[in-house]
């Protein structure tokens, strides 16, 4: 079996290629992260202003509201115990669903 000797240049050459090999993965690392992030942020956008709008276009007035008054509205309406139980039981549908069990009745 036949021995490769390199140079010193060629060792050089080939440890500067493996840092460059190196840094090019982190940075796809990085822009794959900064995608991911992204999309995730887009994800959430969408959601506050489609809930938002579910919202306000169950309050008559809302428009005519500040925030401060339309979060109290919101806050009295909801905390309530038909809320709760509601809440409880969509949090309850909604891991049951991922594991594949089905529901119960509804509470309300």
């Amino acid at each position: 079996m036949a021995k490769i000797i390199k140079s010193k240049e060629e060792l050089n050459a080939s440890i500067e290629k493996a840092r460059t090999d190196i840094r090019q993965g982190e940075n796809l690392i990085k822009q794959l992260r900064n995608e991911a992030s992204h999309e995730l942020r887009k994800q959430r956008t969408r959601r506050l202003i489609e809930r938002g709008a579910i919202a306000e276009s169950l309050v008559p007035g809302a428009d005519g509201l500040n925030n401060e008054q339309f979060k109290a509205l919101l806050s009295a309406g909801l905390n309530t115990d038909a809320a709760n139980k509601m809440l409880a039981f969509f949090k309850k549908s909604n891991s049951t669903a991922e594991t594949g069990a089905t529901a119960g009745a509804e509470p309300f």
